[in-house]
């Protein structure tokens, strides 16, 4: 099945995925404003960094192939990677937010919103998993897939802990998980770019000499 989706072509995956996430990033900003719930509206426009993150990893991919430059691809994979880190640090400052002013939501509405992102966004990570994680371009788009899908588990676990409990306040702790997790990977991301930059110059500095 890894083979045939190969065949099927890196581009096709990468369009496929584009438009499975900004149809969940309307779905879950129009619905945070019906449900009152700041971690649809967070979730949604964490989407929209995902789908901004996808474009942009398709569009190098085009012109590395086109152009065969490198640093195309690790100037989208950097681009890809500072996102990540600042919208890890975004979460992380409305989750604190949040602990400080719980607010109450429409379970209801954010459950079922949630689970419908989870499914997405499970589906696309698989997706690209078995187009192939081989280059850096990939792997930044990856990254960024299980980023959303570990916000909509968050969602739906808050979600869930809120309904039995009435803690509100859960959302804001899951969150801050959360968003120490992306930042993390948003940091091993970049370190990963720099690395292989610096391998790039210095094998260019070697082949002039």
């Amino acid at each position: 099945m890894k083979k045939l989706l190969i065949k099927f072509s890196d581009k096709s995956i990468l369009i496929l995925s584009i438009c499975l996430t900004l149809m969940v990033m309307v779905l879950e900003i129009a619905f945070s404003f019906i449900a009152n719930s700041l971690m649809l509206f967070s979730g949604g426009m964490h989407m929209f960094t995902h789908a901004l993150a996808l474009i942009i990893t398709l569009l190098s991919m085009l012109i590395a192939r086109k152009t065969k430059n490198k640093s195309v691809e690790l100037i989208a994979v950097t681009i890809n990677g500072m996102i990540l880190f600042y919208f890890g640090i975004y979460i992380f400052f409305e989750s604190i937010d949040r602990l400080l002013e719980p607010r109450m939501i429409q379970l209801t509405y954010t459950l079922a919103v949630a689970i419908i992102g989870l499914i997405v966004n499970v589906f696309t990570a698989l997706l690209l998993n078995l187009s192939g994680i081989e280059d850096l371009n990939t792997r930044s788009a990856f990254a960024h897939v299980v980023s959303v899908t570990l916000m909509s588990v968050s969602i739906v676990i808050g979600t869930l802990i809120i309904y039995f409990t009435k803690l509100y306040v859960i959302d804001a702790i899951l969150s801050i998980v959360v968003s120490v997790l992306i930042i993390k990977w948003a940091v091993d991301l970049l370190r990963s770019t720099a690395i292989v930059l610096n391998y790039e110059n210095n094998r260019k500095l070697f082949l002039q000499d």
